[in-house]
């Protein structure tokens, strides 16, 4: 009778042990993917800003008016 119970009781701790495992596994591999997915949209925003900062300038004047028209 005790040696069931203790069968049972170690197919139960295998059992658990492999549900960690696989979950701490399914984590790392969604972690992966979501850093990989990140990295990629970075990248393609990077990539596709191609601007001339020479041609680039900022009205000042006309920011402060859209900042003090919001007020």
């Amino acid at each position: 009778m005790a040696g069931k119970i203790n069968k049972k009781k170690i197919r139960q701790e295998y059992l658990f042990l492999g549900i960690g495992i696989f979950s701490i596994a399914a984590s790392a591999a969604a972690v992966l993917y979501s850093l990989t997915f990140l990295v990629r949209n970075i990248n393609l925003v990077l990539s596709s800003a191609d601007i001339d900062y020479k041609e680039v300038h900022f009205n000042l004047k006309e920011a402060e008016n859209l900042f003090l028209k919001q007020k």
